[in-house]
């Protein structure tokens, strides 16, 4: 199980709403106004930490086939 962490420095002329979608952004960076750098890190971690952080997202667990305890569950 890995955690995936992208960090995404834009530079605009104006500010980018607070309400952007980020594939807004990738897109306009690509092809408009906007400058854009990524940094891209992953590390391994225990079903347990998978079951917290997906808690901690609003995802249910069990969509990585673990239960809140990050035990594996059958689907």
């Amino acid at each position: 199980m890995h955690q995936t962490t992208i960090t995404l420095t834009v530079l605009s002329e104006e500010p980018i709403p607070d309400d952007a979608e980020i594939s807004d952004i990738v897109h306009e960076a690509m092809v408009g106004d906007y400058s854009m750098d990524s940094e891209i890190s992953s590390r391994q971690i225990s079903p347990v930490q998978m079951a917290e952080i997906a808690l901690a997202q609003g995802t249910d667990p069990e969509f990585f086939g673990l239960d809140a305890e990050g035990n594996r569950v059958e689907n």
